[in-house]
């Protein structure tokens, strides 16, 4: 069983987008692997970076807009 305003993306059509986002996902996973090469021994700083920002700053995002009601699904703090 689904949340309420939930949609299954491919459902809606939006193939093209789904395309569009593999592409970007691969072209940023080869600038992130040029520039954790030349870090040499710091690899794991840049990662830590990459992470936060594609992952934890989203989710922030996402969790703020629910507790506002402009996204579906449980606000921040809810069991």
């Amino acid at each position: 069983m689904r949340p309420e305003g939930f949609e299954e993306p491919l459902l809606r059509g939006h193939v093209a987008e789904l395309a569009v986002a593999v592409v970007i996902g691969a072209a940023s996973t080869a600038v992130v692997d040029r520039f954790a090469e030349s870090w040499g021994p710091r690899w794991s700083t840049w990662w830590a970076a990459v992470v936060h920002s594609l992952v934890v700053l989203p989710t922030e995002a996402l969790l703020e807009r629910r507790t506002y009601g402009e996204e579906p699904g449980p606000p921040r703090g809810s069991p």
